[in-house]
C-alpha cells in the first residue's frame, strides 16, 4: 500500500511539471491565436486612454469607444474629458472636434501609419509583417505580454507592450513609448465580436460651417 502511494505522489511531481511546460505558449503561437480572434467582421470596445509626455511630466486621460472593421477601418469615439472622433476608412482619416466644429483630415498612414494609435487592431496580422515579437514575463494577473520592436526604426514607436489574455486572447493593453520616452496605454474592456457593423460608420461629411484643416499641410 504504501509502495503504491509513493508511485502515485511522484507520478504527481512528475506530471505537474510537464503539465505546465504544454501550457506555455510561444509568442507566434499566442500571435496566431490573438490573429484569429481578431478575424471577424466587426469588433465593439470600450477605451480608457492614459497620454503621457516625460519632459513636461504632463498626464492626460480619455474615456471612449472604438468600432472596428476590417480591413482598416476604425471609428474611435472619445466621450470624456470632450468629445471628439476619430474616424478612417482604412485610406482617408477625418478627425473632428464638434465643440470647435473643426474637422482634420488627411491620409490614414499619418495617424496610424507603423502600428501607432493602436491601428492594429483592425489588421492583427500587421504585427507579425512590421515588428520583432518577443515573450515578455506574465503581467501580475498572469496575462501573456508581447514585447514589439518595429523592424523599421520610428521615433514615433521605440516600442509596444502588448497584453493578451490568457483565457479568451483578447488585447487587454496597448501601451506604446516613442524615442522621447512619451507613452500612450490604452486599455480595453468589454469587447464585443462579431458585431454587423455598417460601413457608414466609417464615413465622414464635414458638417455646413466646420473650419477644415489637413495633416498634410
Amino acid at each position: 500500500m504504501k509502495k503504491k502511494l509513493i508511485i502515485a505522489v511522484i507520478g504527481c511531481l512528475v506530471l505537474w511539471p510537464l503539465t505546465t511546460v504544454a501550457a506555455t505558449l510561444s509568442s507566434s503561437e499566442i500571435m496566431n491565436r490573438l490573429e484569429a480572434r481578431y478575424n471577424v467582421k466587426g469588433i465593439f470596445v470600450r477605451f480608457h486612454q492614459t497620454s503621457t509626455l516625460k519632459a513636461l511630466d504632463v498626464t492626460d486621460e480619455a474615456d471612449g469607444q472604438i468600432y472596428i472593421k476590417q480591413p482598416g477601418r476604425m471609428r474611435w469615439e472619445y466621450q470624456t474629458p470632450e468629445k471628439q472622433l476619430i474616424i478612417t476608412d482604412g485610406k482617408s482619416l477625418w478627425v473632428y472636434r464638434p465643440d470647435d466644429n473643426q474637422v482634420i483630415t488627411g491620409n490614414a498612414d499619418t495617424f496610424f501609419g507603423e502600428g501607432k494609435g493602436g491601428a492594429f487592431l483592425a489588421d492583427m496580422t500587421s504585427i507579425q509583417k512590421n515588428f520583432t515579437i518577443e515573450l515578455a514575463p506574465d503581467d501580475p494577473e498572469g496575462n501573456y505580454v508581447l514585447k514589439l520592436t518595429p523592424d523599421t526604426p520610428s521615433g514615433d514607436i521605440q516600442v509596444v507592450m502588448l497584453t493578451v489574455s490568457k483565457k479568451t486572447f483578447n488585447v487587454l493593453q496597448v501601451v506604446t513609448e516613442n524615442a522621447y520616452g512619451d507613452e500612450t496605454r490604452l486599455t480595453f474592456e468589454s469587447p464585443q465580436f462579431d458585431q454587423d457593423l455598417p460601413d457608414s460608420l466609417f464615413e465622414f461629411s464635414p458638417p455646413k460651417g466646420a473650419e477644415i484643416d489637413s495633416f498634410n499641410e
